[in-house]
């Protein structure tokens, strides 16, 4: 079998693979319901986002007022810094409908940070007020909708209890290249975003179709509202990401929902997809070497082996690249379909690999652009290379709070490396606002007395982080954890939970603390922060709290079971009352009388068998985890486990023969997980 036949071989292989297992993409089968006889009368904003639509807003704004019998519609138009007098002609529509309720705003000039539509969003939002309704229909000025689009979005939404639903708009398809190349478009998305995965609640996959978009306020707010994406390009998939994460959303097809705006020829084109299409890769080389290999792969080879083949007389080749062939039209017809005929959607779908090609290019120059600091060009806006990517913009207090992590020494920093930047910044600043904490309270140069004080001068700082701007704290690392903060929904009350532990210590030494007391205590420094990073690492939000409940106390009653020499020479002892009394240890308990007595190992089995339940416990929530996104959990699960089994093997409670991993060894077991981080980097956003 030569090499070609090999390739074709795979490429018949992936096909199969696609079309049985990737969520029945290529059906395009998910089309927007009719809405229900008995839908409520409901308030509902429109914005309009609208840069240089002029000659479009005549057609489109019409039909969008056209929609207020089926809901109390209000619109609101947010003029983008137009040029061409985009406003005046929204104001002159609004006149020729005497009974809507229009409102043409101007946006603010653009703060830095802001992608152009999402800065008039917000600005139309604002403007809108705490009055807002529910509803947010967002809709781009070049939409036009059906004459019942709203009523059906409405009752999609409802239905199931939805906090997202949009369409796909149907696109200009007009012209050779238009007939070639945007049913390919299509495809490609569905292939990239399956829509019955996105449809389905129990999956993580997350997408959205910006042009048309029925959006819940209240869920909105929950997630951040526009300022947690503020800098996407991609707005719509990352809005669906965050919106998705608390509750169901969907996406389909609504044939009446039109594009207006033209593509004339390929150039019209091939800006659409090179404006986002290196974004979609996160602007990484590696993924993008990945993908142009695997289109080829895809849609080059097929037809590649079957000529090669018919005209080199090499039967097999021919027959494996004619079947992959075959596999590629019978999954493109469907979304043909909806822009053709018959006839015309067999040969649209036929021309697949010749659109794979062309797609191919324009991402390859989508990067070049990028590369050369002219990504993301709309209308004489432009992207520096990682300017537009979900990135908390570089500051010397993200920088400090990851010199405090360099500085711990901790094996677990090249973990929190590997997470996306966003998530990567979000850790550092948690882990040194724990750092610092920590360090208050085991600071015995200062007294209990100003221990205290500084644990509550950090208290207020905490609790101005969901109002305060970064300039009004007054400490590097808390003005780090604003962005992430908010950012990832770090709950306030978690954040004072782990300075209530730390204050535990700073009040005097523990020691011999009972059951309950010593379990408050775990929750405090360990679960509350397990809660804080599982959020961070992006865990399903149902799994979120139970999987640090567990985890983090298992981990702290390792730490327990290790440092108990360490601990008494501070004059603490945290083995708790129950487990030394059921030892036969007797009272009064200090450090060093248990230290020395005989029996400790068998009050650190007591704690032990504790310890490994939480460990089997939270091994089972984790395995319905996605290793990648949790990569550093699981690291960290790696390593104290590693420390249990060994003080397991030696006995508990012998501080003589402490384990200790050297940094060659934890390296070892993060390498193990290394596969999860490349899964990470790899898989296709959303997955």
């Amino acid at each position: 079998m030569t090499l070609l036949s090999l390739l074709a071989l795979l490429s018949l292989l992936l096909w199969a693979g696609l079309l049985a297992l990737r969520d029945r993409f290529w059906r395009a089968d998910q089309d927007l319901p009719e809405a229900p006889g008995d839908l409520p009368a409901e308030e509902v904003l429109a914005l309009i986002p609208a840069r240089d639509e002029a000659d479009l807003l005549p057609k489109t704004l019409p039909a969008v007022l056209a929609q207020a019998g089926s809901a109390r519609l209000s619109v609101m138009v947010i003029d983008d810094h137009s040029t061409d007098g985009t406003a005046e002609v929204a104001r002159r529509l609004a006149a020729d409908h005497p009974g809507a309720r229009v409102e043409v705003i101007a946006a603010p000039p653009r703060p830095e940070g802001w992608s152009g539509k999402l800065w008039a969003l917000e600005s139309g939002l604002r403007a809108a007020g705490a009055d807002a309704p529910r509803w947010l229909w967002l809709i781009d000025a070049d939409i036009a909708p059906g004459p019942n689009t709203l009523a059906r979005l409405r009752g999609a939404a409802r239905a199931g209890n939805r906090g997202l639903v949009s369409v796909m708009a149907r696109l200009d398809a007009g012209g050779g290249w238009g007939r070639l190349l945007i049913p390919a478009f299509v495809f490609f998305f569905q292939k990239l975003y399956p829509f019955p995965a996105v449809n389905d609640p129990a999956r993580r996959t997350a997408a959205a179709a910006g042009g048309c978009l029925l959006l819940d306020r209240q869920r909105l707010a929950e997630a951040g509202g526009f300022p947690a994406i503020a800098d996407q390009i991609i707005d719509d998939c990352a809005l669906a990401r965050r919106l998705k994460a608390r509750g169901p959303i969907w996406l389909g097809f609504d044939d009446d929902v039109k594009s207006l705006r033209p593509y004339p020829g390929l150039a019209g084109i091939w800006e659409m997809v090179a404006r986002t299409a290196y974004v979609e890769l996160d602007q990484s080389p590696a993924k993008l070497a990945g993908t142009v290999a695997g289109m080829g792969l895809l849609y080059l080879v097929p037809p590649l082996a079957t000529l090669a083949g018919v005209l080199g007389g090499a039967p097999l080749t021919a027959l494996l690249g004619l079947a992959a062939w075959g596999l590629i039209v019978r999954a493109g017809r469907p979304t043909a379909g909806r822009f053709a005929g018959p006839v015309g959607a067999w040969i649209s779908a036929a021309a697949l690999p010749l659109a794979g090609v062309m797609y191919s290019l324009m991402t390859l120059d989508s990067a070049r652009r990028f590369r050369a600091g002219r990504g993301g060009a709309w209308k004489g806006r432009t992207a520096p290379p990682g300017a537009r990517r979900d990135v908390p913009p570089a500051d010397p207090d993200t920088a400090r709070a990851e010199a405090v992590v360099k500085a711990a020494g901790t094996s677990f920093y090249w973990a929190m490396r590997a997470l996306p930047a966003p998530r990567r910044a979000g850790m550092f600043a948690l882990y040194g606002f724990c750092r610092l904490v920590d360090d208050i309270a085991d600071d015995d140069h200062r007294t209990p007395e100003a221990r205290r004080a500084e644990l509550t001068r950090w208290r207020a700082r905490v609790r101005a982080l969901s109002w305060a701007a970064p300039q009004q704290l007054d400490d590097p690392l808390a003005r780090a954890l604003v962005v992430p903060g908010r950012r990832f929904g770090l709950p306030e009350a978690d954040l004072l939970a782990v300075i209530d532990g730390m204050e535990m210590d700073a009040e005097g030494a523990i020691v011999a603390p009972d059951w309950a007391t010593l379990d408050l205590y775990c929750d405090r420094v360990a679960s509350a922060v397990g809660r804080l990073s599982n959020r961070i690492f992006g865990a399903p939000p149902e799994l979120n709290d139970p999987i640090a409940h567990h985890l983090g106390r298992a981990l702290q009653l390792t730490n327990i079971l290790r440092d108990v020499a360490e601990d008494a020479a501070r004059g603490r002892l945290y083995l708790p009352a129950e487990a030394l009394a059921a030892a036969g240890i007797p009272a009064p308990w200090t450090p060093e009388t248990v230290l020395a007595d005989p029996r400790l190992p068998a009050a650190g089995a007591w704690l032990a068998e504790r310890a490994r339940a939480h460990f089997h416990e939270a091994d089972a929530l984790l395995a319905r985890t996605d290793p990648a996104t949790m990569f550093p959990a699981l690291v960290m699960r790696d390593v104290y486990k590693a420390t249990f089994d060994r003080l397991e093997t030696v006995g508990f409670g012998r501080p003589e023969h402490s384990p200790r991993f050297s940094k060659r060894a934890k390296l070892a077991l993060l390498m193990g997980r290394l596969p999860a981080v490349l899964k990470a980097r790899l898989r296709p956003p959303g997955d």
